[in-house]
């Protein structure tokens, strides 16, 4: 099962901007990246997954 990327984030209270602008990517794609994880290739999961790590947002499992 895929992550989910949206509640993490939300749960973390940071904004989808920020995390955009970490991603290297702009909110509006990243709209879309996380209405679709799974469709996300290497590269964009790499970039989501290290903005999340930078950002300090952890899954709450």
């Amino acid at each position: 099962m895929a992550k989910n990327y949206r509640k993490m984030i939300k749960d973390s209270g940071i904004k989808m901007y920020e995390v955009a602008h970490e991603a290297h990517t702009n909110p509006s794609n990243l709209s879309v990246w996380l209405r679709y994880p799974e469709d996300l290739n290497d590269i964009q999961k790499e970039r989501l997954e290290n903005a999340l790590q930078k950002l300090n947002i952890e899954s709450s499992n």
